[in-house]
Order: structure tokens, then sequence, then C-alpha cells
């Protein structure tokens, strides 16, 4: 098995490659184009509508990214064919393998293939990288078989001229790469961080809180000592209680005679009798005991 040559190449790719150029014939391989077609893995599909475009339409001179840690499906622009005596190996540019772009699909492509290709990529570098419509990002290779086979792809993708719906149905949703697990770290490492400084300001109050305690306990504590147990404070607290007592006791004599002074009304009749006032009976007061008589029938001394 040969590699194709470049001489090669420009001989045979114009039948196999469509608007084939020779410009682009680099070395023993050609590079291919990124087509109008794209797929591209994203936070956004966990929020999606229904109604939201998956596949995306690339256009000239609008470019689109895929983002660090996201899977993306991208066509060709050419309709690329292999004969029944070759097969062809593809491969991502290096330039953009630098940036972290690697192909995660095929590396061959079998004889008797006829329509677009379809890489698989992932971006395992550490920023997004940009794409745009017409871009010279893959390379496919030629080499010789050591026969004409009879053993040609037919399979359903032969023909393949946009990005199915069925292939990209098990990658809508939350990717869970490096870069998310970083992320999703991150979040936890800044929630925790602040935790902490909630905890230690709530800490740093509770010191200033147990300091103003103590000081305010360190005055009254001498200041309760000297009204307990020494002379002038033992008669400062006495003559504040009986001055208490005293104002006590003198609302409660003006509270009474406001009581006394108070005119009391006659209490109305009840069942349409008099409301003249009920003559006051005077009380009888103690009775003489008069002196026990004198025994008539004793006989005189």
């Amino acid at each position: 098995m040969g590699f194709w040559s470049g001489e090669r190449l420009e001989q045979e790719l114009p039948k196999l490659v469509e608007d084939f150029h020779r410009d682009r014939i680099d070395c023993a391989s050609y590079r291919l184009r990124l087509g109008g077609q794209a797929f591209i893995t994203s936070d956004r599909f966990v929020d999606s509508k229904p109604s939201d475009p998956l596949v995306t339409e690339l256009k000239d001179k609008s470019p689109t990214q895929i983002p660090a840690g996201q899977f993306a499906f991208l066509l060709t622009l050419e309709t690329v064919k292999v004969p029944s005596n070759a097969i062809a190996l593809i491969s991502i540019r290096s330039g953009y393998k630098f940036g972290g772009l690697m192909n995660v699909s095929g590396f061959h492509v079998d004889p008797g293939w006829e329509g677009k290709l379809l890489f698989s990529v992932y971006n395992a570098g550490p920023q997004p990288i940009s794409l745009e419509r017409g871009d010279e990002m893959f390379l496919i290779v030629y080499a010789d078989l050591d026969r004409w086979s009879d053993f040609l792809y037919d399979g359903k993708a032969k023909n393949r001229d946009k990005i199915e719906a069925k292939l990209i149905s098990g990658m809508i949703g939350q990717v869970f790469s490096p870069i998310y697990l970083q992320r999703q770290v991150k979040d936890l490492t800044d929630e925790i961080g602040k935790q902490s400084r909630e905890l230690y300001a709530w800490k740093k109050a509770g010191i200033v809180i147990t300091a103003v305690v103590s000081s305010v306990a360190a005055l009254l504590i001498p200041a309760v000592s000297w009204l307990g147990f020494s002379e002038p404070g033992r008669a400062l607290l006495g003559g504040w209680v009986s001055d208490s007592i005293e104002l006590a006791n003198r609302r409660a004599a003006e509270r009474t005679s406001k009581v006394s002074n108070s005119p009391i009304k006659p209490a109305a009749p009840r069942d349409g009798g008099s409301t003249k006032p009920a003559e006051r009976i005077p009380m009888e007061g103690p009775k003489k005991q008069t002196p026990y008589p004198q025994d008539t029938n004793k006989p005189k001394s």
C-alpha cells in the first residue's frame, strides 16, 4: 500500500473531491474546508426551549465558537469520494490541535464512500476555539489498496449532506467535562469562602459583645459592692428605698381621697319603686345590764 503523492492527488482528486483547487494540496494531503452546519454542545441545552435550533447554520464571515470542554459535530464543505481501490485517512490540522481541539471520530474513510465528511471533535483546551465557514481545518490522505475491492461502504451515512437529528439526540444535555467540574468546584469553593467570612464576622462580633459585657460587669460589681457593704452605700441605698416607699404611700393616699370624695349616685329602682332613699335605722348601742333584783322574800336581819 502506498500513499498518494501531491502529483497523484493533483491528478486524481478533481474526480473525487467537489470544488477541487490545486492550492489546497498540502504535500501528500489535501485540505478540506468547514461547511455550512455545525452542532456544538453547550450549557444552554439544559434550559433550552423546544423551538431553539440545535444545529447551527454557519455563514461566511460569521464565526462560531466551541467552548472549552464541549463537543461538536462539524460538516465538511466538500463532497468526497473514495474509489474501490483506495482508502482515505482524515485528521485535523495541527494549528487547531495545538489549541486543544481533538478529533474523536473515525480516522479513515472506507472504499466506496461518497458524501460530506462529519468530524466529531472535542475542545480539551482552556479557551474557546473560533471557527468560520470555509476554514481549511481538515486533512484527507489517500492510499492504495492491494487490489480493487468488492467490499465497499453502503451504509446509511452514504451521500450525507447534513447533520442528522439522530446523531445529536444523545448529545443534548449537560456535558460533564473537566471544565464543568472545575466550575462546580470553584462555585463550591466560593460558597465555602463566603460562609467562612460570615462565621468570622459573627465570631468577631461575639468577641466584641463579650468585651462590652465584661467591661460593664467590671463597672457594676464594685458599685453593687459599695452599695451593699459600705456605710455610705447602705445609707444611700436605704434613703433611696425610704423615699420610694414614701412616694408610693403618698400616691396611694391621693388615690384613696379621690375615691372617697367622688359623689355616689343612688341606684335606680328595679320594679318602678320609689327613688327616695331608704331611711337610715339607727343602730342600738349595747344594752345596760340591770342589776339582779333584790329578793323581796329574803328575810330581813
